[in-house]
């Protein structure tokens, strides 16, 4: 499982995805970003959690930083039989999707709705600058999609265009 972050929204709901795969048997490596890179065992939760030193995203604005051979070293090792990116537009899937084709096990992508197309009518400039900014990655939204073994979606139907990736999907 990948997050970048623990401690957020997104981070919450990788920790319930590892505690519920753990509960029925299965081993589970979280790997996570923070300033500094450690490792440790929770023996309560029966999870493990690998925090590497990432932050950001293949964005203009946020560009990735950090250790990014320690991550791509880490997703290529052939002990993973799954791997489940959690969200689009972060480190962790960005990454990964890089080294794709080196990855041994299956992979999945998670996804908690895509913001490449998200416009707010209260700051017109700036949502208009972003929505520009992101084209590129919007428009390699397709290819990323079919590059996965398979992927969750929060919902089945989506009203809005935070759900644009489901109706990508759904057409492909």
């Amino acid at each position: 499982l990948t997050t970048p972050h623990i401690q957020t929204g997104l981070g919450n709901a990788v920790i319930r995805q590892a505690e519920l795969i753990s509960s029925v048997g299965h081993d589970v490596t979280i790997i996570t970003g923070t300033i500094q890179s450690i490792e440790r065992q929770d023996n309560k939760k029966k999870y493990k959690i690998i925090s590497m030193n990432l932050q950001g995203s293949n964005y203009f604005l946020d560009p990735i930083k950090g250790d990014i051979k320690a991550y791509h070293n880490l997703l290529t090792k052939p002990e993973w039989d799954i791997i489940i990116f959690n969200a689009w537009q972060n480190w962790c899937t960005d990454l990964g999707l890089r080294v794709f084709k080196q990855i041994k096990g299956k992979k999945y992508l998670y996804s908690h709705c895509i913001s490449t197309n998200l416009f707010f009518k209260h700051r017109p400039i700036k949502s208009l600058i972003r929505y520009i900014l992101l084209r590129p990655y919007w428009w390699s939204i397709k290819t990323k999609i079919r590059s996965f073994d398979g992927l969750i979606f929060l919902c089945k139907d989506g009203d809005d265009n935070r759900f644009d990736d489901l109706k990508i999907a759904k057409k492909s």
